[in-house]
């Protein structure tokens, strides 16, 4: 009887620990159950948040309104050419910078002489003997838009003046127009040189030097002439 009774109490607490265990593992399911469920929430709450820049119409925006501004800023720091290519007419009241400083000897004659940057265009304004007129004449340029034709090098150089209310191209074989030239052991061979976006004006003569070349004015008329340039304008062409 005893050994009976201690098998059946020996299965009584082996029936009771399996439901312990069976406790336990329903036990530790449940924070599985919950992290799982906790997952699914925090991919839910993650989605709106990814979705959100694309969504917001000032996010969406932001990125081709700053591309338009870059765009636009280039467009409008172009410079625009004018009306045929012609510069703006000066006068000698936009003169900036002190004609003074220009003045100085060339081939035997005193005048205000200047040169552009690349040294290509030298000029010569308002001569002492007022039987040589302003002008430029270039190292190097193109066939003029009055039809002369130069050969760009020794004794055929291109040359514009002023003369008499019109605007001339020219051939010329000497340095009219070259500052310096009666005196080359001085090192100022050209004369002074006049910056892009410096105007000088004296004796009713305005010049001044850009990137398109050096352009100059008297009476109305002008003139243009660089390397690529050659060109005369007209009285009263672009009058302001």
């Amino acid at each position: 009887m005893r050994r009976q009774d201690t098998m059946v109490r020996l299965v009584g607490v082996l029936s009771c620990a399996s439901a312990v265990l069976a406790m336990a593992a329903c036990a530790a399911d449940e924070p599985t159950s919950s992290s799982t469920a906790s997952t699914v929430t925090v991919s839910q709450s993650d989605s709106p948040q990814s979705d959100s820049p694309a969504s917001d119409p000032t996010a969406a925006s932001t990125g081709p309104a700053s591309d338009a501004d870059a765009v636009s800023t280039g467009v409008a720091e172009e410079p625009t050419p004018a009306t045929g290519g012609a510069p703006v007419m000066r006068f000698p009241r936009d003169a900036n910078v002190n004609a003074a400083d220009f003045f100085g000897p060339g081939a035997g004659i005193n005048a205000y002489f200047f040169q552009s940057p690349s040294g290509n265009v030298r000029c010569g304004i308002d001569f002492d003997n007022p039987q040589v007129p302003s002008g430029c004449q270039a190292l190097s340029s193109v066939r003029s838009s009055t039809g002369v034709t130069c050969l760009n090098r020794g004794n055929s150089v291109y040359s514009t003046q002023l003369i008499s209310g019109a605007a001339v191209s020219k051939c010329v074989n000497q340095p009219i127009f070259v500052g310096g030239s009666g005196n080359p052991g001085q090192g100022t061979v050209g004369g002074r040189v006049l910056q892009y976006g410096q105007i000088i004006s004296v004796g009713g003569t305005t010049c001044e030097s850009s990137t398109t070349g050096i352009s100059c004015w008297a009476n109305s008329v002008g003139f243009t002439l660089s390397r690529d340039r050659n060109d005369t304008y007209d009285p009263g062409y672009g009058q302001r």
